[in-house]
């Protein structure tokens, strides 16, 4: 079984969205582009939403 592509987690209106590929330098792949777009949807089925963290796993953030 595969490892999720991206993490999301979303607590008192604040969602924290981690790119989870930290061996691979979170480096973008048709499946990294994928599990951002599910995330997105996800994201804007949300109400209050009041804002986005986005980072990387590991020592980079995306290469």
């Amino acid at each position: 079984m595969e490892k999720p592509r991206v993490k999301c987690e979303i607590r008192d209106g604040i969602a924290e969205v981690m790119l989870a590929r930290g061996d691979k330098l979170n480096a973008l792949d048709r499946a990294m582009f994928s599990a951002i777009d599910g995330v997105l949807d996800q994201l804007r089925q949300h109400n209050g939403l009041r804002a986005v963290i986005l980072h990387g796993e590991g020592r980079a953030f995306c290469a």
